[in-house]
């Protein structure tokens, strides 16, 4: 619903505190749905320095399943994300060619030469 209100350029700022609300939940069903919020947050909010340390903090941790997601969030943040270049340089090493992939182009995206 999000995304097609985002589409006919209905601004979304004013729901940024119920995606928070919802990206911090713990009782959040499932981290896709965290992940979903986090990201529709950085989309309309890329200098979000709260959702960018919780970002980064999960990758920190190496939850597995949703890094790649996390990591291409943290890309849509772009120079706002400088903090999380370390931890996603680590993914450059990855055995997974589509995480050392995704690794690479965040970081681009985050550091533009």
């Amino acid at each position: 619903a999000f995304d097609a209100m985002d589409n006919i350029g209905i601004d979304l700022s004013d729901k940024i505190p119920l995606l928070m609300k919802k990206m911090e939940n713990p009782d959040t069903r499932n981290k896709g749905n965290r992940l979903a919020a986090a990201e529709r947050i950085i989309r309309l909010q890329p200098s979000n320095r709260k959702v960018i340390d919780i970002l980064t903090e999960l990758l920190r941790s190496r939850a597995g399943a949703n890094d790649h997601h996390t990591i291409e969030i943290l890309a849509i943040a772009g120079p706002h994300a400088k903090q999380a270049i370390q931890v996603i340089r680590s993914f450059l090493n990855h055995k997974n060619s589509e995480m050392r992939e995704v690794a690479e182009k965040a970081i681009k995206a985050i550091s533009p030469q």
